[in-house]
This record gives C-alpha cells, structure tokens and sequence, in this order.
C-alpha cells in the first residue's frame, strides 16, 4: 500500500532528488568524480544532461501522480492533497 510521506518527508525527498541529479550532472564534465562514482556505484553512467532532465523530471511528475492517486482514494479534495505542494511552489 502506498502511504503519503508527510511535508517534511516530502521536502527530505525533493533534496535528495535535487542533489543527485547534480551530482550525476557534475560526473559528466568530471571524469575523476565519474570513476568514483562508477566504482562505489558499480554502474556506468552514460546519458546527456538533458537524459537527467528528463528522467528525473520524470521521475517527479510519477510520484505527484501516485500521491494524487492515492489522497483521491482516501476520498479527499484535490485541494487538500495539492495544497502542500502549492505551498512549497509558492514560497518558491
């Protein structure tokens, strides 16, 4: 069952996502930090800036929609469950 995380859940996530899509942005023009990454990681990062982009935005836009999905299966207003986010955008 998906549970919602609570605002600071929520704003916890956003860094994080926010953080290493940077990081993963930095290891392309970086070959040190990318073979760093890639032994600790055991992957092999390939992909432009834009592949980031858009996986993550991606990404973003998924976890809105489960958290939608999920606050309209409780049987609450959209503006209830939105009303977090408008918050965050707005302080923005």
């Amino acid at each position: 069952k998906y549970q919602l995380r609570d605002f600071g859940g929520i704003a916890r996530h956003v860094a994080l996502v926010a953080v290493v899509y940077n990081l993963l942005r930095a290891a392309q023009q970086d070959t040190v930090l990318r073979d760093s990454l890639q032994r600790q990681l055991k992957i092999v990062l390939e992909g432009s800036v834009a592949f980031w982009r858009r996986a993550s935005q991606a990404e973003g836009l998924w976890q809105l929609a489960l958290s939608i999905s999920a606050g309209l299966l409780e049987d609450k207003p959209l503006t209830k469950i939105m009303a977090p986010f408008i918050e965050v955008i707005c302080a923005a």
